[in-house]
């Protein structure tokens, strides 16, 4: 079962990569053999049209992943549970905005940020032409040796302790190849040591030394596999034919190829590198960045607190850097984890907060009935004279529920009742926050 799953997987990728893939193997016979399949050239005639299919049931291979997507989506969702319900809920309030503000996004059950990201190299060697994230060239590595192993150990401990749990879940990329540094094995297996698992790998030069990627995937272990930890990022449809020619079916069958080559049926963010690039295949802009939390870069001792925004001329990478700051040991690291947690991490509007509308959300009112709309959400609502004049005020600019007691003379329960209304609004994605005094984002402003 295992080989016969492993066999119309590839076939899957090839069909699903290259729309040219039937002609291929007719003007060559041999093309399959090559690649490891078994099938003959009539049976993947028959099966292509099939294996291009979205539909669960109607795609051959599609009905055999699903228990496995159910299953690494299962242990997600089990293991981003495990933190602290201030975190909980301000990962669930970005991931509400996210998904208001796209109708890509708005579309998926899926979506998950990760509260933590390590990156043990400066910068990415591959310089893929679809990056959303615009990877600067590789300028340094975080070597497993000498007082960077004990630096690291303490950093992990010192996260787990902060985070909880889900902090096992902290791939250690971001805008970088993780194979670029080549310790990378060790910094995993530390954190399998420390938090209990390894989060995903996801690189883009699986063909560059095959003894190496196989003996990660052996280190891994089929438990790991199968909870999704390693993916392959295809670049051009040359690279995979290389990666299928280096590897048998049965060696990837739980390893996720990530079609990104042009030609393949995936469609680009129109973010990071695509907006230098021609429209067509990317037309809507919508952020792939997976964290909303910590960035931590190994190799200059940075932690920036970072947040996924809509992709624009301002924000071209579809995220934001609220702050950076810099640590010295492990203990100053979790000053300034805990410092920047009290000051980002909202689940909840506070008093003090300046409140704030999205751009993309318009408001229209007709007496006292409201309605607040997203490119992928409506919120229709009746107020009272009190909130009716904190909205108006809030669309004139940003202000907090304080100053909104005091210009609109509320006080008391009726302030109360009127934030808790608010506080609605901004977990659902409508209204956005940040502390007083902090940089504000209005749709790109800031950092990013």
């Amino acid at each position: 079962m295992r080989e016969d799953e492993a066999q119309i997987k590839r076939l899957f990728e090839c069909a699903n990569a290259d729309p040219s893939f039937g002609e291929r193997i007719c003007s060559d016979p041999a093309f399959p053999e090559r690649l490891h399949l078994s099938f003959s050239t009539e049976e993947i005639l028959n099966l292509l049209p099939d294996l291009r299919k979205p539909d669960w049931e109607a795609n051959p291979y599609l009905r055999l992943y699903r228990p496995w997507a159910f299953s690494v989506e299962e242990k997600i969702c089990e293991v981003l549970q495990g933190t602290t319900e201030e975190i909980l809920q301000y990962e669930n309030n970005v991931r509400a905005r996210m998904m208001a503000g796209s109708s890509v996004m708005g579309r998926l059950n899926n979506l998950h940020y990760y509260p933590v990201a390590f990156e043990l190299s400066h910068g990415c060697s591959v310089g893929c032409p679809f990056c959303a994230l615009d990877a600067q060239p590789l300028q340094g590595l975080f070597r497993y040796s000498g007082e960077n192993i004990s630096l690291w150990q303490a950093v992990l401990r010192k996260t787990y302790d902060l985070i909880g749990p889900a902090a096992a879940f902290s791939p250690c990329y971001f805008a970088s190849e993780p194979l670029d540094n080549p310790d990378y094995e060790y910094f995993l297996m530390d954190i399998r040591k420390i938090m209990g698992r390894v989060p995903q790998t996801t690189t883009a030069v699986a063909e560059r030394n095959p003894d190496r990627f196989r003996k990660l995937l052996e280190m891994l272990g089929e438990a790991s596999l199968w909870e999704g930890a390693v993916r392959i990022s295809i670049r051009t449809l040359d690279q995979m034919y290389e990666i299928m020619e280096q590897y048998l079916p049965s060696e990837l069958v739980r390893v996720e190829m990530v079609l990104n080559n042009p030609e393949a049926m995936h469609v680009y963010s129109y973010s990071g590198r695509q907006r230098k690039a021609e429209k067509g295949k990317c037309d809507e802009p919508y952020s792939i960045a997976c964290i909303a939390g910590f960035l931590i870069r190994m190799t200059d001792c940075s932690v920036r607190f970072v947040e996924p925004e809509k992709p624009s001329d301002l924000c071209p990478t579809g995220y934001r850097t609220l702050e950076t700051r810099y640590f010295l040991d492990a203990e100053d690291f979790g000053t300034v984890i805990h410092e920047m947690m009290e000051r980002y991490v909202r689940g909840h509007i506070r008093k003090d907060d300046l409140l704030f509308h999205d751009p993309d959300v318009t408001m229209t009112r007709d007496g006292f009935w409201f309605t607040l709309s997203s490119q992928a959400r409506k919120c229709h609502l009746q107020t009272n004279m009190a909130m009716a004049g904190c909205l108006e005020e809030i669309w004139a600019g940003p202000v907090s529920v304080r100053a909104l007691g005091e210009s609109q003379h509320l006080s008391g329960f009726v302030l109360d009742d009127i934030q808790n209304r608010l506080d609605v609004l901004f977990r659902k994605g409508f209204l956005r926050c940040c502390p007083d005094g902090a940089e504000r984002n209005t749709g790109g402003a800031g950092p990013c």
